[in-house]
């Protein structure tokens, strides 16, 4: 038996999040895009109106884009399965699901949270965020943008 089986708790899945990894491995499903300039200033709420009372969540940063997710980086760690709305560019806002909350290797006092989006957003509004998306990336966003006009038809 590895020393991993032996810590592993008996009967709960692992996680997919696991720091041992190399900073470049990616399991993602879609194509992740850094925002440039350090990201955009989001505000994000839970849906839960009684905890966002006791607990409210600051303004985010939203690091990095996919069609699938969101990654933010908060001075809150938030709690896997907690329900966020956050408000993008445009002033619309896309509704999520906290699927991990690590501390932040780079700054400790800050969180990096993975949101998966409850569905795609259309191809219009996914195209809103092409002014924060690296130069050198804008090729491979509009081909993900084409994608999003296939699966959602518009």
């Amino acid at each position: 038996m590895s020393t991993s089986e032996q810590s592993d708790p008996v009967g709960q899945a692992k996680s997919r999040y696991d720091p041992a990894l190399p900073t470049g491995y990616d399991w993602r499903r879609h194509r992740r895009f850094i925002l440039s300039g350090g990201g955009y200033k989001a505000e994000c709420r839970r849906r839960n109106w009684f905890l966002e009372l006791l607990n409210p969540v600051p303004y985010v940063v939203v690091r990095d884009i996919a069609i699938g997710g969101i990654g933010i980086l908060g001075a809150i760690r938030l709690k896997e399965g907690d329900e966020l709305v956050i408000a993008i560019p445009s002033g619309e806002k896309l509704r999520g699901l906290v699927v991990r909350s690590q501390p932040d290797p780079l700054f400790p006092k800050l969180y990096r949270t993975g949101i998966r989006l409850h569905r795609y957003p259309t191809a219009e509004l996914f195209a809103r965020w092409q002014s924060y998306i690296q130069p050198q990336d804008k090729a491979d966003f509009d081909h993900e943008c084409q994608v999003l006009k296939q699966v959602r038809g518009a």
